[in-house]
């Protein structure tokens, strides 16, 4: 799980870089605007499931379990335990397990969206962004 907590920071950095290469790219159409709006907050969604809605819990306020938060505590109480797992932990476990699944399925879709509109900002000519590759020839 931390692994996808890496990626979406880094995707989280790379859509700030496109939204500023959009914004310098005259020929960018505000389709791509939007796109990037609407992955971005695709991006947070994820995030609220992947390590929980801070800005509620800061109100002190109760909210869902994150899936991280739920491994993590299932991981930190069975370290060092050579007794059978409880049933609730196994259970607990299915449960972050199946959460995961989905959050990494959506994490892969809005990454596949964000390569695509990098891919179509390099054929326009956009400013350079972390994450692509230059297009590149000899003859303009």
């Amino acid at each position: 799980m931390d692994g996808a907590v890496a990626l979406s920071t880094e995707m989280a950095d790379r859509i700030a870089h496109v939204k500023a290469a959009i914004r310098n790219t005259p020929a960018a159409p505000v389709a791509d605007a939007e796109a990037i709006r609407a992955i971005d907050a695709r991006l947070a969604d994820i995030n609220v499931k992947l390590t929980g809605d801070q800005t509620i819990a800061s109100r002190s306020e109760s909210v869902p379990w994150p899936v991280t938060r739920r491994a993590a505590l299932i991981y930190q109480r069975l370290l060092d335990v050579r007794s059978p797992v409880p049933g609730l932990y196994e259970d607990s476990y299915a449960v972050a397990a199946d959460e995961f699944g989905g959050v990494l399925a959506d994490l892969t879709a809005v990454e596949s969206d964000l390569a695509a509109l990098e891919t179509r900002l390099e054929q326009m000519g956009a400013p350079y962004t972390p994450g692509r590759i230059p297009l590149w020839s000899d003859r303009h």
